[in-house]
């Protein structure tokens, strides 16, 4: 398998203790589901510093308060996997990987643990993302956005979990923002549609807003999901006066990169 790029792992408890020793690959794109503490770490951390081809890292830390693993990650040099330009992971892989590093797109998978914190002292490197994602649990407790939003100063795309839209008020800090993705209930007609308008208004470089259409969504797992887009040109001629709701196109996606990537396959044909 020398010329495999894409690799998947979920296992239990009883795995292989040597499943990434000697691999042969230089991965684009790899994805770790398994705790990692002592002899796990130390095998993840000597196949990563194979992969210097790596552009998609994702993976979860378990933190010592369940009884697993040391209490802080160990923050993964830049010069380990060199090329990496997306990062999916909960609290601690982002305290593990993200430092010194200049990535585009990051996906925060909260998971149970995760400490309520901001990232403040990692705003730099926020600076750079050009992608944002929160995928919140209903087990967790993740920061107010308006704690950790402000460092994404050049944000072009944010997928985030809201229930009206105007929560949304938050994204009016993010001055080059061009796409928003929510999961929650913005897709039921009513007083919502003004202030929807309301965000296009603000946002001057703003030019979809795409909504699940399925309230229960809170991550993909890998299953495309259905939402409605509304573009700017239809929100800002909808007559908010009017009961009728503006022109709307439904698609399916199943994460950040995949509505990313259909604005832009529809912005070259039009």
């Amino acid at each position: 398998m020398t010329n495999l790029k894409e690799l998947f792992i979920k296992v239990g408890q009883d795995y292989p203790q040597d499943i990434l020793e000697g691999c042969p690959f230089k991965l684009h794109s790899f994805s770790w589901y398994h705790e990692i503490e002592g002899a796990d770490f130390a095998n993840l951390r000597s196949f990563l510093d194979e992969q210097d081809e790596l552009r998609h890292l994702q993976a979860d830390w378990t933190y010592q308060a369940h009884g697993i693993g040391p209490s802080k990650p160990v923050v993964l040099p830049p010069s380990v996997c060199p090329k990496l330009d997306q990062l999916t992971g909960n609290h601690g892989i982002i305290e593990m990987v993200l430092p010194h590093r200049r990535l585009r797109t990051l996906v925060w998978d909260t998971l149970l643990g995760d400490p309520k914190t901001s990232f403040k002292h990692l705003a730099k490197e926020l600076s750079h993302i050009e992608a944002f994602s929160c995928y919140e649990s209903p087990n967790t407790m993740t920061p107010p956005l308006s704690e950790y939003i402000p460092y994404f100063q050049n944000l072009k795309f944010c997928q985030l979990y809201l229930d009206r839209a105007s929560e949304l008020e938050v994204v009016y800090q993010l001055p080059s923002l061009v796409g928003i993705v929510v999961a929650g209930r913005l897709n039921s007609i009513g007083p919502e549609w003004k202030g929807l308008v309301k965000v296009f208004e603000r946002c001057q470089k703003l030019q979809f807003i795409d909504a699940y259409t399925d309230d229960s969504v809170t991550r993909s797992w890998r299953t495309p999901q259905r939402f409605k887009r509304w573009s700017r040109p239809s929100m800002l001629a909808f007559d908010s006066a009017s009961f009728t709701p503006p022109d709307v196109v439904d698609y399916s996606a199943m994460d950040i990169t995949d509505h990313i990537q259909l604005w832009k396959a529809r912005k070259v044909f039009q």
